[in-house]
């Protein structure tokens, strides 16, 4: 697990082209406690590129325990973006978890 240094969030890495399924890992909810439905995924720049473009999210879903994932395409090579996913639990909680996508060129 690689973490990004300015957040000391998980970062994960995806090239521009790819189709890149990213993964929120819930490990925080309470014992019994599950994932009843996703509400919200946002995105934030972080500004490292002049003119980066938003990535484009879709197909979100969740496994009904502990784990959310959506599809991300596109993005700007260079660009950090900062993810994050909300959820509705079977407690009624809203609860949410964050990661940091960099999307970068080449190896």
């Amino acid at each position: 697990m690689t973490i990004d240094a300015t957040t000391g969030l998980e970062m994960q890495v995806k090239r521009p082209g790819e189709y890149y399924p990213f993964t929120f890992d819930f490990i925080n909810l309470n014992v019994g406690e599950t994932i009843a439905s996703l509400s919200n995924i946002t995105q934030l720049k972080r500004g490292s590129v002049a003119g980066s473009v938003d990535l484009v999210i879709d197909g979100l879903t969740h496994d009904s325990t502990k784990q959310a994932q959506v599809w991300i395409n596109g993005g700007t090579n260079g660009e950090y973006y900062c993810i994050t996913c909300t959820v509705q639990t079977s407690t009624g909680a809203t609860r949410t978890c964050s990661g940091v996508l960099w999307i970068k060129e080449a190896c």
